[in-house]
């Protein structure tokens, strides 16, 4: 019959027992660790067991032996400064591997303003800290995707508070998309949601602003291309950031053919 369709993370933390693990779950990240004493299992199982219970269809557990990690202290346990510090901290880790991908975790320290020891207190190691990073750029995009309420008003201008904020937050985009690696490991249900757009798109072709005989999803395409390319440009310095957001939007609405 094998085992029941929901299960708390009890089950799930003494299967693993002795071993060494990570475990997704949502937006949360168990980093491995070796649960071989009872005392600190124990103390895992009724931390969770407060909180979380999760379908185990869901659930994702990944053995990787012999291979250890701190766990890194919980977001919720941060103070307001802490929480400003590792929020500073993401941010800075997405601009400066927007700038370079083989930013090492000194230079990422510097770019944050803070020393190497506060930075491995926050997080362990360069892996630890794109993968949060990443999954903090999507809710950052999402953010935005969302504040740019691409549901209210006429297709059109709705479509202009997209673009905007999406430039807004150019070095989170350039960060994820501009290395297929970097979203190569987020689950389908964490990774970036089209949907808004692809939503917004086909209103447009409904309203006759954009091309209905185009599939939406090539327009979007082009689009996300116009978007990334843009905020490269920014990053390089090539581009000034204030003309970015105009000159992408003039491009989507006109093409490239003269004004009439």
């Amino acid at each position: 019959m094998g085992d029941p369709p929901v299960l708390t993370l009890r089950l799930l933390l003494r299967r693993t027992a002795g071993t060494s693990a990570a475990a997704s779950v949502g937006y949360a990240r168990v980093v491995p660790i070796r649960a071989s004493s009872t005392g600190l299992l124990s103390a895992m199982v009724k931390t969770v067991e407060m909180n979380i219970t999760v379908q185990y269809r869901n659930v994702n557990v990944l053995f990787r032996s012999g291979y250890d990690r701190a766990v890194a202290v919980s977001t919720n346990q941060l103070s307001g400064v802490q929480a400003r510090t590792r929020a500073a901290i993401l941010a800075a880790t997405a601009s400066a591997l927007a700038v370079n991908r083989t930013a090492t975790m000194p230079e990422i320290a510097t770019a944050a303003g803070v020393g190497r020891t506060t930075l491995h207190r926050y997080f362990a190691d360069r892996e630890t800290l794109i993968h949060e990073t990443t999954l903090d750029s999507i809710r950052v995009l999402m953010q935005a995707v969302d504040e740019a309420a691409t549901e209210d008003g006429p297709a059109a201008e709705a479509m202009r508070r997209f673009i905007t904020a999406g430039v807004s937050i150019g070095e989170r985009l350039v960060f994820l998309f501009g290395d297929p690696a970097v979203l190569r490991d987020i689950p389908p249900v964490q990774s970036p949601n089209e949907e808004a757009v692809i939503t917004l798109i086909t209103r447009g072709q409904h309203e006759g602003v954009f091309d209905p005989d185009l599939d939406p999803a090539w327009i979007w395409h082009a689009l996300y291309a116009l978007i990334l390319r843009g905020c490269e440009q920014a990053i390089a310095g090539a581009l000034p950031r204030h003309t970015v957001a105009p000159l992408i939007i003039r491009t989507f609405e006109r093409g490239v053919s003269p004004a009439r």
